[in-house]
């Protein structure tokens, strides 16, 4: 399950969606959860508080091609 952006970048700015959002990482662990759009330290500091399983964004790279894909996993 991917929780949208607009959930991950209120985490720490809005109670009510961090609540949903905590709502929703913990009914979808039997499936596995991640937050998607993670672009600050912040929002990623906060996922694994929320028990998310995985995150993606631009904190962690912009879309790749496949070729540049590869020359980032190898290096």
């Amino acid at each position: 399950m991917k929780i949208d952006r607009l959930f991950v970048q209120s985490i720490g700015k809005n109670p009510k969606n961090q609540a949903l959002t905590k709502g929703i990482i913990q009914m979808a662990h039997e499936i596995k959860a991640i937050a998607s759009g993670v672009e600050t330290v912040a929002e990623r500091d906060c996922s694994p508080q929320n028990q998310c399983d995985e995150m993606q964004g631009y904190l962690f790279s912009r879309p790749l091609n496949a070729k540049a894909f590869q020359q980032l996993l190898f290096s």
